[in-house]
């Protein structure tokens, strides 16, 4: 019991820091987010004019299967600049976001 406790804190913290960390984001320039990603696998246009900007990256578990971390990121203009609005990510490892 005392494992299976000791898994689950650890599995829950790791997703409250990506969350955190993901979140951390908003409000934040598009430029500052290619400064410290690069460039992202994409970049998708909504029809309201804001762009979702996407990173993936591939990773493997223990079982030898093959995941695909998605983070993406809507950006919209706020008059000078474009700004993080909104963060999102799935399939994730709890440890692959960069820190910064």
């Amino acid at each position: 019991m005392k494992k299976l406790l000791a898994l689950f804190l650890v599995f829950t913290a790791g997703c409250t820091t990506m969350f955190a960390d993901m979140r951390s984001w908003e409000g934040r320039t598009v430029d500052e987010l290619y400064w410290d990603m690069g460039s992202p696998d994409r970049i998708e246009t909504l029809d309201n004019a804001h762009r979702i900007f996407i990173w993936e990256e591939k990773w493997t578990d223990s079982k030898g299967e093959v995941h695909t971390c998605q983070k993406s990121f809507t950006g919209y203009y706020d008059g000078s600049e474009e700004v993080i609005a909104d963060t999102d990510y799935s399939d994730c490892q709890f440890m692959t976001m960069k820190s910064r």
